[in-house]
């Protein structure tokens, strides 16, 4: 489990193919929301900083992590849903993605890569999870529901570098939000 006084920053993480097609997707956003011009900053900014780091999967350039702290639950929403139609086909360079099965994926409920990670930087996910004291109430129902549910599974890597917390059958922008995914890490 967590440290009460520790905070998570939340990352979804996915190959360099599906990060490829999630920002063709996003374009269409980006004269109206500025998604695409954010997410494509926050890329280039997490290769020139993750990148260099060692051990991790990003230092070998497989797969990206975008953080989605710093995101409203609406824009995570765009975010997320369009990452899991740039990724809902099974690639060749996806098949060493264990324990996702192409039946789930099918459903297109479930999100395969929503990276809860720990981090010295609470700063910025206190402020995003206290956006509203509403969107929190409804943060703390919906991990309840999921969780009495058993609608979540969390796959760890081998080497325990990074988790990743599948969510079944829930589509909802609440669910992408930070305070959701922590309290079921």
């Amino acid at each position: 489990g967590l440290q009460p006084d520790s905070y998570n920053q939340v990352y979804i993480s996915m190959p360099l193919p599906v990060r490829l097609n999630l920002m063709e997707k996003l374009k269409k956003y980006g004269n109206r929301r500025g998604l695409f011009e954010m997410t494509h900053f926050d890329f280039l900014r997490r290769d020139n900083s993750v990148a260099s780091q060692d051990g991790g999967p990003s230092a070998a350039g497989q797969v990206d992590h975008l953080n989605l702290s710093e995101m409203s639950a609406s824009d995570m929403a765009v975010v997320v849903s369009s990452a899991l139609e740039a990724g809902a086909k099974p690639t060749v360079d996806n098949e060493e993605r264990e324990g996702v099965r192409t039946s789930s994926e099918r459903r297109k409920a479930f999100f395969d890569a929503l990276d809860i990670i720990r981090s010295n930087n609470p700063g910025g996910v206190r402020t995003a999870l206290l956006r509203g004291l509403n969107i929190l109430r409804q943060v703390v129902a919906q991990a309840k529901y999921i969780r009495d549910r058993k609608m979540y599974t969390t796959l760890c890597r081998e080497n325990g570098s990074f988790r990743i917390t599948v969510l079944h059958r829930v589509v909802n922008s609440v669910i992408c939000s930070a305070g959701v995914l922590r309290r079921l890490a």
